[in-house]
Parts: C-alpha cells; structure tokens; sequence
C-alpha cells in the first residue's frame, strides 16, 4: 500500500468530495432569493459560501475524530475508520479541525 500524501489524508479526513452537497443547497438558496426578492448582493454571498463550506469540513473532520475516538475506546476492529485507516495523528486531526473553522473569520 502506497504511503498517502497530506493533500491525500486531508481529503480522506474532511470527505472535501461530499462539499458538493452543502454548495448546491447553498446555490439554490441563493437562485430563491435572487428569483423572489429580485435582487443579489454577491458582495455578502461569497464570502458567506466560503464560511458555510469551511465550517462544513470543520464538521466532517470533528465527525472523523468522534468515531475514531469511539472506535479506540471500545478497542473493536474497524476497516472504514478513517483516522485509523491513513494513520493520521490525533493532533493533526485537532489542527485540522480548528485551521478549517478559524480559516475564514471577519
């Protein structure tokens, strides 16, 4: 098995694949209000949509950490566990978790 890189384990980590989710119900809130209200202020959206997706992988990544911290509590066998599976330190997964959610702040 290839040793993963950074970029590699960061994206296992966070699920950055699933982000897609969180913008398309972010974009169609944004298609409503600009259809009904007639009126968009792209100033104040973007760097809302950066915030929304930032704290969604905070959250993926402090999901990751709860199940390992489970997993290694209950000392059972798991394949799926994340943390486990990349060899990914307890402390850069913190790291990770509070560099996302402090990324964007204004």
């Amino acid at each position: 098995m290839d040793i993963p890189t950074h970029l590699q384990r960061f994206n296992a980590l966070v699920q950055a694949q699933t982000t897609a989710i969180s913008a398309l119900s972010y974009l169609l809130g944004c298609a409503f209000t600009y259809f009904y209200y007639d009126h968009f202020n792209t100033g104040d959206a973007v760097p809302l949509f950066i915030a929304v997706i930032c704290f969604y992988l905070a959250v993926n990544d402090h999901n990751q950490y709860t199940d390992y911290r489970r997993f290694y509590d209950s000392s059972s066998v798991s394949e799926n566990n994340i943390i486990a599976k990349f060899k990914i330190s307890l402390s850069w997964t913190r790291l990770i978790i509070l560099a996302v959610l402090f990324s964007f702040q204004q």
